[in-house]
């Protein structure tokens, strides 16, 4: 661009954030003073207040060391916060990396440990967020081998066959063994069962409730913070929209400001609820710790009422010594594993205490955040003239309510949860200190009796203090037991309860993106072509424009133009983009110059490009067609393709896609809709199939498929069916086609667990039962001792009955077992199912992403072109001005370096066309898709965030341009090989394509200067999942490898931290 002030403002609306653009546009389109006004006094004020919005809505994502320096810097001034943006944020982040790297080093082993000190050794930003990123989650595998192999080594038969079973077979294998496997098989080794092996479940489930309790602290410090600072803009949007009255402009600004407030009290609400999730989380960690807890204590308990009896054999007999001795080492053994378990007991109910509190501070946080929320749209609606954004503002205010009370519920749930399982966990800690006690005095007895065995010393009366303490040891098991029994069904409900809450936070996050989506329909549809409904306003401008000119009115004809200019500098066509902003940074005769000629030129360069990016990514026939439009003289020839010809040149394959529908056995709706296009036979019809009546058509199939899972599927399958339903068309289409089998996976697999950990229960009543028996053996034979034959019948009758629960116990338990393999190998068929579904929309996924990363390199391509025009032009435009020459020839000679420029590209066009269009035929025929490849498994973004100035203005255009090329692909023309069985219309494909590449502007909405800040707050090594231990990982949010970003970042700025597990799996499209 020319070196003038309106190039200048261009420049700012290209860098700034939102409130620098609305006024940069008002400046184009005014006189030289209000170009003046904006550089002196506008610009600095906008961007400070954009800075402020970046700063502020940061509050929710930061750790303890950014929420510190960002709080410091919004409450020292613009400058301050200019001077943390600038790079004063560094270290904070830095801390940050190092305090979340030791909090998972505290919860995590040798491996982990190991991994998280080479990072704190390397000390660099990319160490830390490497090893917080990927290099725990790997670390931590080999951790979870760890503790197989030791459990391999003292656990009993069955467990040890399930743990070799584990150790050959995958990661995914090791952890299932982990949660669920060793369950199944320690309900079948009963009594073989070692108590070592539940100390080790009491322990890893604590350090699990550990490490969620630290996520849930750590997400309620974030909401508190930010719902602070929601309050402070929602007070400070309300006092500046009653000072703006009826200013247009300060009430707009007001507005904006107003509308991210209510999106940052959104935001703070929904970290709430994540504190909430995550207590409940650790909740049923402590539960089920406490189970374990319950079942060592039940399992040394039976070890005293063995040694007692043994004790009373040995006293009496000395060849029962040699039992007596062993069993003596076996009470000591269990006595010292059960204290092991009751300390690992104590940290869980501890940490079940910790995180009832981290859920309240939460809800309070949530409340907050709901009263700023609803605070910022009033003011918004104060603000009067900027509808738009009063409208934006009222609607996160809803969502931030929404939130809030998901959040009080959840924390009110999270308290009763954690009390629950803090008290079992401290009760189960009591009755292994108990069960320790009795088995150290019963290992004492058997001692004394193998000192004295055969002796029969005082045999009466230490028999009869021996069967009583084998009575009392025996009631400890029992009630171990029972406690476990009641600790399973609480961990059960939380899951349930857990899962409510879920639901309801997918819900409304479902009716959000459907509102989102419509929103994008309707744009989408009218971005088709440069010429769509949405530009009238500009071509009226033009045409009056035009008239003007025409008119001799120079003086209108420039005003005239400049409004139009500045709408033509959101177009997704590059080269009209650039010759708009040309022509706005320079002089009344250059924008002449855009109204009469060169904007038509731009346009159907544009058309050029367009042509060619479809032809790069579509079948043969189509890019053939675009060949040949693009190498004709006709100079509307690629504008006349892509309104019709496009169309005609699919037919064929528009044919043979339409067979490959029906040949899927689809509903009903579209089975009718697919053969009225076949028997209509017209290359329009079978255009209007796949492009829209395809798409409703599946919509109505889908909604019935949906309902019926919402009336028959499981409860997790049900909760993901109620959430889809909400949401947009593509959404239930993804979970009718994949999702639905990864639910039904959840569901089996949450049966499987149920099951497997009452079969472990029930192998351990078995043992209590067991010691119950032992126990009424010694008191049968203390009552012999003291002749008391008649006692001792009795106490021969109650044996006889606690071997019978004993050996019903042990039918359950099998019977258990039993269920949780059946549920396991319906799992398994599911995972197989859901393998299939994801192989088939890895394929659709596949095809968008590389339509999407071909518009990326289109865009690339087109932008370097049209800036080397432009180029040319302002050095053609700048010469001719030294020359001497008036603005008027220094336009013309502008604009003919500009045709010169734009013939040679067209030319590049022409060649590459013919080029794409053989390589598509050589594909065809070879029966490749060129789109099924790895490398299109993402939107390649990979991208330096902060290179330069000049980087950023680029790297927004690519984007901007990559939608339009993008959406015109979808509007005309089919993929390679488009895998319609699965997406109707390609349209759930391109609605997240289109994301995808947006999200390569993470910082944009706040402008260049925040930009770097933005991102590397973005990431997620500082992601509450990274406090929890789950595989929510990637570089732009994914969920074990699956992208979910794009859904995500709909919702909120921070993506995949902070929506609901449902909404993420119902958005993981391709894999």
């Amino acid at each position: 661009m020319p070196d003038t002030p309106r190039a200048k403002v261009v420049e700012a609306w290209l860098l700034g954030g939102k409130g620098v653009r609305a006024a940069a546009e008002a400046a184009l389109v005014g006189s030289d003073a209000d170009v003046q006004t904006f550089l002196t006094a506008t610009l600095p004020a906008e961007t400070a207040v954009d800075n402020r919005v970046a700063v502020g809505t940061s509050l929710a994502r930061g750790g303890k060391g950014t929420r510190r320096d960002a709080a410091a810097a919004l409450g020292g001034g613009d400058a301050a916060i200019a001077a943390f943006l600038a790079g004063g944020f560094k270290t904070a982040i830095a801390e940050d990396l190092r305090v979340a790297t030791g909090i998972v080093m505290a919860t995590g082993g040798k491996a982990v440990n190991r991994a998280g000190n080479d990072a704190l050794n390397a000390g660099t930003q990319a160490a830390l967020e490497t090893f917080l990123n990927d290099g725990q989650y790997t670390a931590r595998q080999e951790d979870m081998r760890v503790e197989v192999a030791k459990l391999a080594f003292q656990a009993g038969p069955e467990v040890k066959k399930y743990a070799n079973r584990a150790m050959s077979g995958t990661a995914a294998d090791i952890e299932w063994f982990l949660e669920t496997g060793q369950h199944i098989a320690r309900a079948r080794d009963q009594e073989a069962t070692k108590i070592e092996e539940l100390v080790a479940v009491v322990e890893r489930e604590g350090k699990k409730a550990d490490a969620m309790t630290k996520q849930a602290e750590e997400a309620s410090a974030r909401a508190v913070k930010a719902a602070a600072q929601a309050k402070e803009a929602a007070e400070k949007a309300a006092y500046e929209a009653q000072q703006a009255e009826a200013d247009v402009a300060k009430s707009g600004r007001a507005a904006r400001k107003a509308a991210e407030a209510a999106k940052g009290a959104a935001d703070s609400a929904r970290v709430a609820t994540s504190a909430s999730h995550a207590a409940v989380q650790a909740s049923r960690r402590a539960a089920y710790a406490a189970a374990a807890a319950s079942q060592a204590a039940a399992n040394a308990g039976s070890a005293a009422a063995q040694a007692y009896g043994a004790a009373i054999a040995a006293s009496k007999d000395a060849a029962h010594a040699t039992a007596a001795r062993d069993a003596a080492v076996s009470a000591r053994n269990a006595a010292a594993r059960a204290r092991s378990a009751a300390a690992a007991a104590d940290h869980a109910a501890n940490a079940a205490s910790q995180a009832a509190g981290a859920g309240s501070a939460a809800a309070s946080a949530a409340r907050n955040a709901a009263s700023a929320a609803n605070s910022s749209a009033a003011a918004a609606q104060a603000a009067g003239v900027a509808q738009s954004e009063a409208a934006a503002a009222r609607r996160e205010a809803q969502i931030a309510g929404a939130n809030a009370q998901i959040a009080t519920n959840a924390a009110g749930m999270a308290q009763s949860l954690a009390n629950t399982a803090a008290k079992s966990a401290r009760t189960a800690r009591d009755a292994a200190n108990s069960a320790a006690d009795h088995a150290e005095k019963a290992a004492t007895a058997a001692e004394w009796a193998v000192a004295h065995a055969g002796q029969a010393l005082e045999h009466a009366t230490k028999s009869t203090e021996f069967a009583n303490e084998a009575s009392k040891a025996a009631k400890t098991a029992t009630d171990a037991v029972a406690e476990a029994v009641a600790v399973e069904q609480a961990a059960r409900e939380a899951e349930w309860q857990r899962l409510d809450q879920d639901t309801q936070q997918a819900v409304e996050e479902t009716r959000l993106l459907k509102q989102i989506e419509d929103l994008e329909r309707a744009e989408l549809a009218e971005k088709r072509t440069q010429a769509s409904q949405a530009e009238q306003a500009q071509r009226d401008l033009i045409a009056q424009a035009e008239s003007a000119l025409k008119a001799g009115d120079m003086s209108r004809a420039a005003a005239l133009g400049r409004k139009a200019a500045v709408t033509a500098m959101r177009s997704k066509g590059t080269w009209s983009l650039e010759a708009a902003r040309f022509a706005l940074s320079g002089t009344d005769s250059d924008i002449h110059l855009w109204i009469d000629a060169s904007r038509q030129v731009a346009q159907r360069q544009d058309d050029r490009e367009t042509s060619l990016y479809l032809a790069r990514t579509c079948a043969p026939d189509i890019a053939d067609a675009a060949t040949r439009a693009l190498g004709s003289s006709d100079p509307d020839a690629a504008t006349k393709f892509l309104e019709t010809g496009a169309i005609q040149a699919a037919a064929t394959d528009n044919r043979v896609t339409v067979g490959r529908i029906l040949a899927a056995n689809p509903g009903k709706a579209v089975k009718l809709a697919a053969n009225e296009a076949l028997n209509a036979g017209t290359a329009q019809a079978l255009h209007e199939f796949i492009n829209v009546r395809h798409e409703a058509a599946q919509q109505e199939d889908d909604a019935v498929a949906t309902a019926a899972l919402i009336a028959t599927g499981g409860r997790y399958t049900k909760a993901h069916a109620q959430a889809a339903m909400e949401g947009p068309e593509w959404m239930r289409r993804n979970f009718v086609a994949s999702v639905q089998y990864k639910t039904a996976l959840l569901d089996y697999d949450s049966a499987t667990h149920i099951a497997a950990m009452q079969g472990a229960i029930a192998a351990a009543a078995k043992i209590a039962y067991k010691a119950q028996e032992d126990a009424q053996r010694a008191q049968q034979a203390a009552a012999i001792a003291r002749n008391a034959a008649a006692e001792a019948q009795q106490w021969a009758t109650r044996a006889e009955q606690s071997a019978k629960q004993a050996a019903s116990s042990a039918q359950q338990a099998n019977a258990f077992a039993n269920d949780a393999e059946k549920s396991a190998a319906s799992a398994q068929a599911s995972a197989d199912r859901a393998k299939q579904a994801a192989a088939t929309a890895r394929t659709a996924a596949r095809s968008a992403n590389y339509s999407a990363n071909r518009a990326l390199d289109s865009a690339r391509n087109a932008v370097a072109s049209a800036n080397a025009a432009q180029a040319s032009a302002a050095s053609a435009h700048a010469s001719a001005l030294q020359a001497g020459k008036d603005a008027r020839t220094a336009a013309a000679a502008a604009s003919d370096a500009h045709r010169i420029a734009t013939d040679k590209r067209t030319a590049e066009i022409a060649a590459a066309a013919k080029k794409a269009a053989d390589d598509a035929r050589a594909a065809k025929d070879a029966g490749k898709n060129p789109a099924d490849t790895p490398d299109n498994d993402t939107v390649k973004n990979d991208l330096p965030w902060w290179k330069d100035v000049k980087w950023w203005a680029n790297a927004t255009n690519w984007a901007s341009i990559g939608t339009g090329f993008l959406s015109a692909g979808f509007g005309v023309a089919g993929l390679f090989f488009p895998p319609l069985e699965v997406v109707a219309g390609g349209l759930a494909y391109t609605s997240l394509g289109l994301s995808a590449i947006s999200t390569v502007l993470t910082g944009f909405g706040y402008g260049w200067t925040s930009s770097e800040f933005k991102t590397s707050l973005g990431g997620t090594a500082l992601g509450l999942l990274t406090f929890g231990q789950s595989k929510w990982i990637g570089a732009l949010g994914k969920i074990d490898g699956k992208v979910v970003a794009p859904v995500a970042t709909k919702i909120t700025q921070f993506g995949h931290d902070l929506i609901s597990p449902v909404t993420g799996l119902l958005g993981t499209l391709g894999f």
